[in-house]
């Protein structure tokens, strides 16, 4: 990631090429800088002539050449737009009822977009994993299951997993971030919501689109009852995959007071 800094270097092209190195295949690499003709702004004439700094415009022509040079493959610009702008209630018609794009918003994007440029590189092709919430969805298949269980005692849910989104589950990951895992809701025999973290069980490797996976999922109860386990999954400090359409499997539970001795 490169924030606000890429149009301060004299030598961007050696910096494209630095980035393309330590890229692994699939990598992107991300900038966030000003526009066309910052150079040309009053703010950045005061920064060049006080402190000697050097302000350069951001030319994606000039840029999309170079880095296609280097081999990256594509270039992918954001559409910026001003979060400050207003609309009346007739534009706000205009645009979600008829579709159509209020002059001031289409003047509102311009304005910004030529003042601000956030645009990214992609070495090789980009795969989409669960490190965002994109293309994430699964089925699950409970393949054994023991619906009677004691207090303190685990109770093991065998489960197979298939991914059927397009986006990679990775099994670890740098601060559990986008760690896809089988997540465990408990309720009570009515369905009211009692632990949404009741359990979690970490898959042994990654699964790509397509692929299964049979894991077990351990469960233990503090207290005797009957209740509902939800099975999910859920890519952690993303998503739970429920909120992006798929379906959990529930099964019921009756847990007994643990024997006495």
């Amino acid at each position: 990631v490169c924030f606000d800094a890429f149009h301060h270097v004299p030598n961007g092209k050696e910096v494209l090429a630095e980035f393309y190195r330590v890229l692994k295949d699939g990598g992107v690499a991300g900038f966030s800088e000003p526009g066309l003709f910052h150079s040309q702004s009053a703010q950045s004439q005061y920064e060049m002539r006080n402190y000697k700094v050097l302000e350069n415009d951001i030319r994606l022509d000039e840029i999309k050449q170079q880095a296609e040079a280097i081999g990256f493959r594509e270039l992918r610009i954001k559409l910026v737009h001003p979060h400050s702008q207003d609309l009346t209630y007739n534009d706000y018609v205009k645009l979600t009822r008829w579709r159509l794009l209020p002059l001031k918003v289409w003047h509102g994007i311009t304005v910004t977009m030529r003042q601000m440029t956030t645009f990214f590189f992609t070495k090789g092709t980009f795969r989409h994993d669960s490190r965002r919430h994109v293309e994430l969805s699964h089925k699950i298949e409970v393949l054994d299951f023991n619906a009677t269980g004691r207090i303190d005692e685990p109770l093991y849910i065998t489960v197979q997993l298939t991914n059927t989104g397009k986006s990679k589950w990775l099994h670890k990951n740098v601060g559990d971030i986008g760690v896809v895992k089988v997540g465990v809701h408990l309720y009570d025999a009515s369905g009211k919501l009692l632990n949404l973290d009741f359990a979690r069980a970490t898959l042994s490797e990654d699964v790509a689109s397509g692929h299964s996976l049979v894991t077990q999922v351990p469960v233990v109860f503090t207290q005797a009852g009957s209740y509902q386990l939800a099975i999910d999954l859920v890519s952690e400090h993303v998503c739970w995959f429920e909120n992006l359409g798929s379906q959990p499997r529930t099964v019921m539970v009756q847990v007994a007071r643990a024997n006495s001795s």
